[in-house]
């Protein structure tokens, strides 16, 4: 994304806003599953060949995607190769900033529980009763 994009996506919603069409930021998300891995690119192939996902950047980061948008995009988070990852998969579920309070309350109102909001606003780590993690992300305080 460029500064060109960031040009565009405001004109657009200027002109939108101006000829009185409604904002719904609530109805954009992007779902994106982590899978902890001390050695990503040992991993990647497996995880691409099945779904026929793509290798590329997406946000910033190196992961498989599909080049129709249908399904969610595989990032792969680093763990020492010692180390038990204490969940393989997760959740990333990208939203609007205008709609993540009120979803972190509809997980905390489900029986989930806030882990971590230290790198709020870039993400929140919520878990389920369980202790299943999942991340609600913003692309505020991203670079």
């Amino acid at each position: 994304m460029t500064s060109r994009d960031v040009a565009l996506a405001r004109t657009v919603s200027e002109l939108a806003s101006a000829a009185g069409v409604a904002s719904h930021p609530e109805r954009t998300s992007v779902l994106e599953l982590g899978l902890d891995s001390a050695d990503e690119a040992q991993m990647r192939p497996f995880w691409a060949a099945p779904a026929r996902l793509r290798h590329g950047r997406r946000w910033g980061e190196l992961q498989l995607h599909d080049t129709t948008g249908r399904r969610p995009a595989i990032w792969f988070q680093p763990t020492e190769a010692q180390d038990t990852p204490r969940q393989r998969w997760h959740l990333d579920l990208r939203i609007p900033p205008e709609v993540v309070q009120d979803r972190i309350a509809a997980a905390l109102n489900a029986g989930g529980k806030l882990v971590d909001d230290t790198a709020a606003p870039v993400f929140w780590v919520l878990a389920d009763p369980q202790g299943n993690r999942a991340c609600l992300t913003t692309w505020q305080g991203r670079e």
